[in-house]
């Protein structure tokens, strides 16, 4: 992995694309036959910053709702909640509309 490395920072193709795109793109971009190594290793810490950010947030959110002035909420309703606010899925209102509209005429 040190030759690797040593490769890596001599690769002029490689500096572009570190100068020109985030992180994850970097490495996503590098040549997976030039590069193995450093690769899967950067891939396991991307990885492991990914897990700890959702798992901070899931932690901050969860402090918040089981507050004093939520301190009865059920396991199940809590459950729900943070899979709520630690989703990033929209849900699509107006199909939600149009179809009870639908469904009353």
């Amino acid at each position: 992995m040190a030759l690797e490395l040593a490769d890596l920072r001599e690769d002029m193709d490689a500096k572009y694309l570190y100068e020109k795109n985030d992180l994850i793109k970097f490495w996503l971009s590098i040549d997976e036959d030039k590069y193995s190594g450093l690769k899967g290793e950067a891939r396991k810490v991307l990885v492991r910053m990914g897990t700890m950010y959702i798992c901070e947030a899931g932690f901050s959110h969860m402090t918040y709702i089981k507050s004093k002035h939520r301190a009865r909420i059920t396991n199940e309703h809590l459950n729900n909640y943070l899979i709520a606010t630690l989703t990033s899925y929209t849900p699509r209102y107006q199909n939600f509309v149009r179809q009870k509209d639908n469904h009353c005429d």
